[in-house]
């Protein structure tokens, strides 16, 4: 399964109820941006953010 997250989705986390743990395996930068590839469980997700050193929460 391969599923794409929106930078416009992934937003601060506001409790600890809407938070998904997982390991960062690859940081892959690409000019003012990177792609997070995720590994949640056995799921493997990859996120776009703008700036280093913030928190994120993923919600689906």
């Amino acid at each position: 399964m391969t599923l794409g997250i929106r930078l416009e989705n992934i937003v601060p986390p506001d409790g600890e109820e809407n938070i998904s743990k997982s390991r960062v395996s690859v940081v892959e930068p690409v000019g003012d941006q990177s792609y997070l590839h995720l590994e949640v469980g056995d799921d493997q997700l990859t996120a776009k953010v703008s700036s280093e050193n913030q928190d994120i929460s993923i919600e689906y």
